[in-house]
């Protein structure tokens, strides 16, 4: 516990003891005071489960015309849905330091205004799908930290505007593709 957190709960059980009136005037029934000193407990009960990204505000929330999902450290689970790809609109998508597991749909290649793709920091396998080589707008591409095995695919090559990629802390093996070699 933190010393923050300790000055709290130490100043709410002062003020339990110290003034009794006042916690029986705001309290209700006699005895109960939790109802006055909840503000200063909400910092030490236990966080929210984790929840699916399907299930989670982050992805919920977005709706037509939105241009960005941010599920930034939110502690999702489960897998990244195919139906992700039919959010066209969407230029940035954040699900880094999750709890994401299961394959990159290959459907992600066809949200095709995307700049920002950020999937590092979860527990993703499979390989990179070739069909994000599609998103031609691409600046940032992280996929590092996970469990990705296989190459690199060529495709990511055709990514012209790419000034960002990170693959390291994955399984790739192999050669770098040439293509990746004549991007600027």
């Amino acid at each position: 516990m933190g010393g923050g957190q300790a000055l709290r709960v130490l100043l709410a059980l002062v003020l339990a003891l110290v003034l009794p009136s006042a916690v029986r005037s705001h309290a209700g029934p006699p005895g109960t005071v939790f109802p006055l000193f909840l503000p200063c407990f909400v910092p030490f009960l236990p966080a929210a489960a984790a929840t699916k990204l399907e299930d989670h505000a982050c992805y919920t929330g977005v709706g037509e015309g939105d241009t960005e999902m941010d599920c930034w450290d939110k502690d999702v689970t489960g897998t990244i849905p195919g139906a992700l790809g039919t959010k066209t609109p969407l230029t940035r998508l954040y699900l880094q330091r999750n709890k994401l597991t299961g394959t990159i749909p290959p459907a992600l290649g066809e949200l095709t205004a995307l700049t920002h793709l950020d999937f590092s920091g979860n527990q993703l396998h499979g390989p990179i799908p070739p069909a994000l080589g599609a998103l031609t707008g691409l600046r940032f591409l992280r996929l590092y930290k996970n469990q990705l095995p296989g190459s690199v695919p060529p495709s990511l090559g055709r990514l012209p505007a790419l000034i960002d990629l990170g693959l390291s802390n994955n399984g790739l093996s192999g050669p770098i593709p040439p293509s990746l070699g004549k991007l600027t």
